[in-house]
């Protein structure tokens, strides 16, 4: 098999993702690893909404018209000489699950936020929005990111009057 991306990259052998180094290292392992990351997620986010459901592959396949053999690849994805699914295949699953195709590609999506219409209106109002108003979005974003890493400092105890 031939693992080339593009000239003058060199062949990567695939390995299983749980053993690679997922933060893609150089230039020219990025387009698999990515590649990687929205397969792994793409596994996850269904199996993890195939339980939250109660559906099985069989019944996924059912209501989705995406064979359980596909479903079955997909779910137990391990390196990148397994089947990849194709955009039909992903846009299949989204309907049956009643999410939008990108939710189910995104990593660690919380899953209240994967099962919810939220992050489609987030994203409409976002594009909808004048450069002011996308400006204050990112600044709050970049402000709760902070907030988030940010340790409360230890209180000190008041002097008695």
């Amino acid at each position: 098999m031939d693992f080339t991306v593009g000239a003058g990259i060199q062949p990567m052998e695939p390995q299983l993702w749980l053993e690679r180094n997922h933060n893609c290292g150089d230039d020219r392992a990025y387009p698999k690893c990515m590649k990687i990351r929205a397969a792994v997620a793409l596994a996850e986010n269904v199996k993890r909404l195939m339980k939250d459901r109660g559906l099985s592959q069989e019944k996924l396949a059912e209501q989705s018209g995406v064979s359980a053999s596909a479903i079955g690849y997909l779910v137990n994805y391990r390196d990148l000489s397994d089947r990849h699914a194709g955009v039909d295949t992903i846009e299949s699953l989204a309907k049956a699950f009643d999410v939008e195709p990108w939710q189910l590609l995104i990593p660690n999506l919380d899953i209240a936020l994967l099962k919810s219409r939220r992050p489609q209106v987030l994203l409409e109002t976002f594009n909808a929005a004048d450069e002011v108003a996308r400006g204050h979005i990112e600044n709050s974003a970049k402000g709760s990111q902070q907030a988030k890493s940010v340790t409360k400092a230890p209180t000190l105890p008041r002097k008695r009057a």
